[in-house]
């Protein structure tokens, strides 16, 4: 039911709530606050951070129920199956029994999507006045305005909260203000109870001043260089273990770091220092050269371990997480309103992001494949030329290659690679999407192909590695000839193909 209605309550949410699986949700409302913040600290405002109590096991179970049934028709009624009764939970050494009646069960897939769901109207309430922003991620909730702005909100959330099953604890809790107007802070909020401070973490990221930022990070640095000391013990022993440890998951904690943190990459120098100088020894058993080093930080299809370097991609995985996320914080910002379709268009964007690198790397591997069997490769082969006495931008394919279906006979190739998994494509099957992409590239370029005498073939591939019939029929052809010239059998040189090709998808 998650994967099948899950969309359904992203489209729901929005910006309103990112526990509902929002892409790059998290990350948008950590920029968006980031850059609010820091416009206006210094005319009085302050970001207040909220910790509700117990949230997920107190959660107005009657009240998500109901929710769920008027915003999330199509998963209501298994919610209303799996939890119109009662789980007993048994006690060891007890005749008594306890009753789960509120919150929703540990463990349960939709436990994060009914919360969101279960909150929104309570979200969409607090929403209302323009001069102040919020932000929802399940159970933590934040708001940025003016103080007193803030403290009107509050009021609201703790009076309306605990209705849902929300209840703030204001202790836990902290008010992010400028050392300037801390007195102020205090008058509106000390009663309360709120920690005023200067500086926080907020998901994932610090928001606030500088020291605060940078105590934060070096702290996160010395644990993932204490992390990759334990690993570099673990290789001596398990090397394909502690690498893919590294490489596919300690990586990525320190990559959404650097991508919400603003010039952050000088603080990963003893990180980087604990990976050349512990981890790759321990790995490779010996010391390695400078040059060795540097080859490992490249993406595996360039021969590389994929792992790199931390103080070099600081600002680059900065930049790309601002442009990816503008449409979600422009959204949060209430600068316009959320679409999903534009989000995944910035998210995916085909003008120097990763669908065109992805769409080279895959036509230069099967031209460095190619260029193997037959004699005459040419990337990007003009088919027209453009003229400067009209608008017609001319024709240009991926790939020209003499003699693959015809001796002498220039064979013209075009790639595409598709996401099946698109929501323009939701209601249509893989092969399908392929078949249609397939024709459209043959009604834009056949006719012209055929017109200088040549073939022309559409090399349409999914995100997934899912082979249009074209494509694959070119494949096997390719991994015959191969296999003929290095005198390997077919199978060997078929995987060998679609191995590169798995890597040049990345």
């Amino acid at each position: 039911m998650a994967l099948t209605t899950g969309t359904d309550v992203e489209m729901l949410c929005g910006t309103d709530q990112l526990a509902s699986g929002l892409k790059a949700g998290i990350e948008g409302a950590v920029h968006a606050m980031s850059e609010r913040y820091t416009q206006h600290s210094g005319n009085g405002w302050g970001l207040l951070l909220v910790d509700a109590k117990n949230a997920f096991n107190m959660v107005n179970r009657v009240a998500a129920l109901w929710n769920a049934r008027v915003l999330w028709p199509r998963c209501s009624r298994f919610l209303f199956n799996t939890y119109r009764g009662f789980a007993r939970l048994v006690l060891r050494g007890s005749d008594e029994c306890l009753f789960s009646k509120e919150g929703v069960t540990q463990g349960d897939p939709l436990s994060m999507l009914i919360y969101a769901v279960a909150l929104l109207p309570l979200v969409k309430s607090l929403k209302a006045k323009e001069n102040r922003l919020q932000t929802w991620y399940a159970d933590d909730s934040a708001c940025i305005g003016n103080i007193k702005e803030v403290r009107s909100w509050y009021d609201q959330l703790a009076e309306q909260g605990p209705a849902y099953g929300y209840f703030p604890e204001p202790k836990k809790s902290c008010l992010i203000v400028t050392p300037q107007f801390e007195d102020e802070a205090r008058i509106f909020f000390g009663d309360l109870g709120v920690q005023i401070v200067n500086g926080h973490r907020f998901l994932g990221g610090v928001i606030g001043d500088c020291m605060t930022a940078d105590n934060f990070v070096r702290k996160k640095v010395a644990m993932w260089v204490d992390c990759v000391e334990k690993l570099s013990k673990a290789a001596t022993k398990s090397p394909q273990a502690a690498y893919t440890a590294l490489s596919k998951s300690l990586q990525c904690e320190w990559s959404y770091l650097q991508r919400v943190m603003l010039n952050c990459g000088g603080a990963f120098v003893p990180l980087q220092d604990a990976i050349l100088k512990a981890f790759y020894p321990a790995l490779f058993e010996g010391d390695l050269s400078d040059a060795e080093c540097k080859l490992f930080s490249l993406p595996t299809r360039f021969a590389g371990l994929g792992i790199n370097n931390p103080t070099e991609t600081a600002s680059s995985l900065y930049h790309t997480s601002t442009q990816g996320t503008k449409v979600v914080v422009e959204a949060i910002k209430r600068c316009g309103e959320f679409s999903s379709a534009c989000h995944l268009d910035a998210i995916n964007c085909k003008k120097g992001g990763l669908v065109i690198l992805r769409h080279n790397e895959i036509r230069d591997c099967i031209g460095d494949l190619a260029s193997q069997v037959w004699p005459q490769v040419i990337k990007e082969p003009i088919v027209n030329e453009a003229t400067a006495t009209s608008s017609d931008p001319g024709l240009r394919l991926d790939l020209g290659i003499r003699g693959v279906w015809q001796p002498q006979v220039e064979a013209l190739f075009d790639v595409r690679v598709i996401d099946t998994d698109a929501p323009s494509h939701c209601h249509r099957v893989p092969n399908a999407i392929l078949e249609s992409s397939s024709q459209e590239k043959k009604r834009m370029y056949k006719k012209a192909v055929e017109d200088r005498r040549g073939t022309f073939t559409s090399f349409v591939l999914s995100v997934d590695g899912l082979l249009h019939k074209e494509a694959s029929h070119f494949i096997k052809h390719m991994a015959t000839a191969l296999s003929s010239k290095w005198d390997k059998a077919y199978s060997i040189t078929s995987s060998y193909i679609r191995s590169r090709l798995a890597f040049a998808r990345v």
